[in-house]
């Protein structure tokens, strides 16, 4: 597990304005970045990924949505979309939507992880 720094009165990422781009964590103080892997050869153990999941829900469970995030370079294949969207896009969800909308919308630009067009609902 590696623990950034991630905010703070003097940390570059926090110096932008929070709706300046489309990273919503800018105002967190710090960053986990749960990473695991296997040496080259060896397999990986099947409860794993489990293991990981387990130790973030952990720390998160009574935590309210808006005080955690999820950072998009560290993507997480075992979440579904609804879940990625909520987590690494967090409060600027609708306004990417919207956008998303304007400039893609019929989502050739997908990624399974990716912000989702916004539909008349």
């Amino acid at each position: 597990m590696q623990i950034d720094l991630h905010g703070g009165e003097n940390s570059a990422v926090a110096k932008q304005d929070l709706d300046s781009t489309a990273y919503a964590h800018r105002d967190f103080l710090f960053m986990f970045l749960f990473y695991d892997r296997v040496d080259q050869g060896v397999a990986y153990p099947s409860d794993g990924h489990t293991l990981m999941q387990n130790f973030a829900h952990n720390i998160t469970a009574d935590m309210d949505q808006d005080n955690w995030g999820m950072y998009i370079n560290y993507p997480d294949q075992n979440i579904d979309q609804g879940s990625a969207q909520r987590n690494y896009w967090g409060k600027h969800l609708t306004r990417l939507r919207k956008i998303k909308k304007k400039v893609d919308p019929d989502n050739l630009f997908h990624y399974p992880q990716g912000v989702l067009p916004e539909t008349e609902e």
